[in-house]
């Protein structure tokens, strides 16, 4: 009995974060950081990076949202991939097609020294949304708590 309230006032009181200007919101087990850049997608244009990340307790957490600045660049499915996590050396595992709140993605399962990636992303018009975990087996009710938390805000509440 003191082991189970013990373990329960351990876990981390998870706190709500979004990106300003976007749909998406997650949880997050402390204020991540944030950081944010201006790019060029090849063959798209000019667009916008936000990126809010943390890494702790060996788990890496991450949002991202880009954003075309481009009025005519639009987005599709078809543009995403794991391509940066591919390139160093990540084994693709599975890919399937998801829905979270309407908004259509894709999730990819990837093993990379010994530890498991679950990258999700999501187009919506001209942003595209990803969301990034990487754990050990240990650790998969944290990543599974982090990615379930995520969600997409109706448009008309966007601030």
């Amino acid at each position: 009995m003191i082991a189970i309230i013990f373990s329960s006032c351990t876990q981390p009181k998870w706190t709500k974060y979004s990106i300003k200007g976007s749909r998406v919101i997650g949880l997050f087990p402390v204020k991540p950081i944030q950081t944010s850049s201006k790019l060029r997608v090849p063959g798209k244009g000019k667009a916008q990076l936000d990126y809010v990340s943390l890494n702790k307790d060996n788990i890496f957490y991450a949002i991202s949202v880009l954003k075309a600045k481009d009025e005519e660049m639009i987005f599709n499915i078809d543009d995403m991939s794991p391509r940066s996590l591919l390139r160093k050396g990540a084994k693709l595992i599975r890919v399937r097609s998801i829905q979270v709140n309407g908004v259509e993605g894709k999730e990819f399962l990837l093993k990379y020294s010994g530890r498991k990636i679950k990258q999700r992303m999501f187009v919506d018009s001209n942003k595209i949304y990803t969301i990034v975990v990487i754990y050990t087996q240990q650790d998969r009710r944290m990543a599974k708590k982090f990615l379930r938390s995520v969600r997409f805000k109706d448009r008309k509440f966007l601030n």
